[in-house]
């Protein structure tokens, strides 16, 4: 039969289909293959069926991995049950005593023995069986049920346990299998303990109490609360705390995640806490929140520094964080073993890239980065979701590289200012000198387009703004006060501001003003500024897709340095401000920093309109724009008919409705 399937057999006239199964669906089905007949001589049938059985294994496997772990009971939960099945014990001595009230003479010791020994006059047989019918001595008398159970932990007679240890463990919120053979040995224990419990009894109901009667104290030593991040407390732990310490690492990490995510709408920190958690699940390597000790805390830091600065994309696509460590290594030893046989090239999992390319795929996450998966754990250990008592016992405590170490790491690509001749080359390009169409903004021609890829790189390098906040700016948002044109910088409508401190009024550059900004805004008032930008499906970001084209044109034009991107104009910008002498509390104001200085912040003049005028106009971006000055009324007609074009190259700049311009 043509293009058989490799797991059909034929056995006689019929099909048979196997195949070895799934690690996941083995654990369970307890077998290495499924094996089975298909009841059709047909091979086309055959096929199909075999095509369908192989989709259903895959996807039950598929569904099975995804399933978190069930976790068995830790040591000191047990510890909770098995002293929840010795006091319900003494409780319920306690309410039939409580039910006796002034009674309880009426049945003294020597009583209840005649009673065991069936001597006992027919006046206390009544009254024994008045009691029972009360629900007093319902189970038997005191002596006779230590005996029972004495003789039952004996000879270990685990079936009668049962329902005493599910009562028990349902008060802990447990659920464990009893008929599994691993719970043996908790039913054996369970037995002791009731078999002590009923001893006790014996001694109440005779009226003696003492501190003796209490859980046997093997119990503490063979199920002890403190798991390894309490080896040095010797205070005893409740059941709030012992059932936290036994929750896995993942789900505290979310709760502390979701609850908090009620208080901020950006998606980014939604993305970076799940990334904090997928790190920690794949290289912390314990899956109990009460495991972790300070030493698996510094190993994962450790392994945070030799993650993949590109993990998730190119050759680390699909990978978990060990895997992409492992071939980060691999890719490493590639590169060494090609520099030494002087290799121009690297090839490499079906990729092949410049040595030069290659070396960037290996660099690894910065300690600033690393910082900020780990204060995720920090601060959820500071939270709610960790028991007060708890909060101080943190593992993480301490675990943030210090700000010396952080400041001597390598400056991040993408965080470097752009040299004289990268802006002469840039702002000379097609894009403000004249490009050939709206598709080929890369090319020379004689059209200028001012839309978000014309005015944002501008708007960028002469205010230090970031990409998101030039992106959803409105025309509504630019006004004039004693004679400055200002912006203001403001969450309304939808838009998030990544720090309190961005919130903030910016006077706009005059060299902005001879371009054309104030007839741009006017043109699209009292509309959003860039209309044709469009959120991205993960973020909501608006500046996504800027920011991707802004890659792909710079590196047509040959601005190459991997060191740069977009947000280089806010360093840019920052830069030659400190240059010309502009102290940081001056430029801080400006582009939305946090002022670090608590004298500053709170205590020093507020920084006016006119002041940042003053340090905006010491900026000098070094190159003139000649074809653009006075044109841009012109070149604003020429947007109106690409806006109203049929071309599908044209699509892009058309107007959006308001709702879609904004994030949900």
């Amino acid at each position: 039969m043509s293009n058989q399937n490799p797991h059909l057999r034929r056995r006689g006239a019929v099909y048979h289909y196997r195949r070895r199964l799934p690690a996941a669906l083995k654990e369970i089905l307890n077998r290495t293959y499924f094996d089975g007949s298909l009841a059709t001589a047909d091979p086309v049938v055959a096929r199909k069926l075999a095509r369908r059985i192989s989709v259903a294994l895959d996807q039950l496997s598929e569904q099975l991995q995804g399933m978190p772990k069930a976790l068995q009971p830790t040591p000191g939960q047990l510890n909770l049950v098995l002293k929840e099945l010795f006091d319900s014990i003494l409780r319920e001595g306690d309410r039939q005593r409580d039910l006796l009230a002034g009674d309880l003479n009426y049945l003294p010791n020597g009583s209840r023995e005649e009673i065991l020994d069936g001597t006992a006059d027919p006046e206390t047989m009544e009254r024994y069986r008045s009691y029972q019918a009360r629900g007093i001595f319902s189970e038997g008398l005191p002596e006779e049920l230590a005996q029972e159970w004495s003789d039952l932990a004996t000879i270990n007679e685990l079936a009668c346990i049962n329902p005493l240890l599910e009562t028990a463990l349902k008060a802990c919120d447990l659920e464990i299998d009893l008929a599994a053979p691993s719970s043996q040995p908790l039913r054996q224990d369970a037995l002791s303990v009731v078999a002590e419990a009923y001893r006790v009894e014996v001694d109440r109901w005779d009226g003696t109490r003492g501190q003796g009667q209490r859980a046997p104290d093997w119990i503490d030593d063979k199920y002890p609360l403190a798991p390894a991040v309490l080896q040095t407390w010797s205070g005893r732990l409740n059941a709030e705390e012992v059932n936290f310490l036994a929750r896995p690492v993942e789900d505290v990490a979310k709760e502390y995640m979701d609850r908090n995510l009620q208080h901020t709408r950006a998606r980014k920190t939604e993305r970076d806490w799940e990334m904090a958690i997928r790190y920690f699940v794949s290289l912390g390597g314990k899956e109990r929140i009460g495991d972790i000790t300070e030493t698996d805390v510094d190993r994962f830091r450790e392994e945070l520094l030799k993650m993949p600065s590109e993990f998730g994309k190119g050759v680390y696509a699909g990978l978990e964080p060990k895997q992409a460590i492992e071939r980060c290594d691999q890719l490493r030893r590639r590169i060494s073993e090609a520099d030494k046989a002087g290799q121009d090239t690297v090839r490499f999992e079906g990729y092949e890239w410049s040595i030069e390319q290659a070396k960037r795929k290996i660099r690894t996450m910065t300690r600033k980065t690393a910082n900020k998966h780990l204060s995720f754990f920090t601060k959820m250990w500071t939270s709610r979701v960790v028991p007060r008592s708890l909060r101080p016992m943190s593992p993480f405590a301490g675990a943030l590289y210090p700000k010396s170490e952080v400041r001597n790491d390598k400056v991040r690509a993408g965080r470097v200012e752009y040299t004289q001749d990268e802006l002469k080359r840039l702002f000379t390009s097609p894009v403000w000198g004249g490009c050939r169409s709206i598709s080929r903004r890369s090319v020379a021609g004689d059209l200028i387009i001012p839309d978000a890829r014309f005015w944002a790189p501008l708007i960028a390098v002469f205010t230090g703004m970031r990409r998101e906040e030039i992106c959803q700016l409105k025309a509504t948002d630019f006004n004039e006060h004693g004679g400055i044109w200002f912006l203001m910088v403001q969450a309304t409508e939808g838009r998030r501001l990544k720090t309190p401190a961005a919130q903030r009024d910016i006077p706009i550059h005059d060299e902005l003003v001879r371009i054309g900004l104030r007839e741009y805004v006017d043109f699209r008032y009292p509309g959003w500024l860039f209309p044709e930008l469009r959120p991205s499906e993960i973020d909501r970001a608006l500046g996504d897709g800027l920011g991707k084209w802004f890659h792909r044109y710079r590196r047509a034009i040959g601005l190459t340095r991997s060191e740069t991107d977009f947000h280089s104009f806010r360093t840019t910008f920052t830069q030659h401000l400190r240059r010309a002498g502009v102290p940081l509390d001056h430029i801080k104001p400006i582009t939305g920093h946090q002022e670090n200085d608590v004298t500053l912040r709170h205590y020093a003049p507020v920084f006016g309109l006119d002041q940042k005028k003053v340090v905006v106009e010491k900026f000098e971006l070094g190159v003139t724009l000649p074809t653009i000055y006075g044109r841009m009324q012109e070149m604003l007609q020429n947007l109106k008919q690409l806006e109203a074009s049929p071309l599908p190259q044209a699509r892009r700049l058309r107007k959006l409705v308001p709702e879609s311009h904004q994030r949900v």
